[in-house]
Formats: C-alpha cells, sequence, structure tokens
C-alpha cells in the first residue's frame, strides 16, 4: 500500500515499585528485529543498586550481573517480544 513499515531498535523502560525504582534498556538487531542486549538497573532491596546485563548472541548468552537479578535471560527476551509487539502493533497499524 506504499505506507512506511517501522522496526524497533531501542527501548528504554522506567517504572516505581513501592519506593524501589527501575530502568531497563533492550537494543534490537537492525536487519532483524532480534534482542541483542538488556540492561536493567534498579535499587536493590536492602540497599544500593542491583544491574544485570544479557549479551544476546548467536552462539548463546553473556552475562553480567552485580547484586541481585530481578529477571532472568529467558524473561528479559519475553518481555522484549512483548513490547516489540505493541509498538509494531501501535506503529504499523493499518487505518
Amino acid at each position: 500500500m506504499g505506507a512506511p513499515y517501522y522496526n524497533i531498535y531501542f527501548i528504554t523502560r522506567s517504572y516505581n515499585v513501592a519506593a524501589r525504582k527501575f530502568y531497563q534498556e533492550f537494543l534490537f538487531d537492525e536487519d532483524e528485529s532480534r534482542l541483542l542486549f538488556f540492561f536493567q538497573s534498579n535499587d536493590a532491596q536492602n540497599s544500593g543498586t542491583d544491574e544485570t546485563r544479557y549479551y544476546y548472541g548467536k552462539s548463546g548468552i553473556h552475562k553480567s550481573i552485580k547484586g541481585t537479578a530481578e529477571l532472568d535471560e529467558v524473561f528479559a527476551a519475553r518481555l522484549a517480544d512483548e513490547l516489540k509487539s505493541a509498538f509494531a502493533l501501535l506503529m504499523n497499524k493499518d487505518y
């Protein structure tokens, strides 16, 4: 139909749960829109900050975790797919 199609490349998300702050980043491959990188920083249960990084590659997943990981690599990938689907639904809707 000649309408542009938009792909997702980067998502940031921040939210609070009670007094705890959460920040997330999702980086997608430009060609296939597949998840390449996930980052989360959040207030720790006790004090300080937890940080989680997942690097998704063709040969597996590399993890870098400081503190406690609130999300595992499977749930992070599932959440990324849900956010990517929501983006596609909103941005690529035919009227």
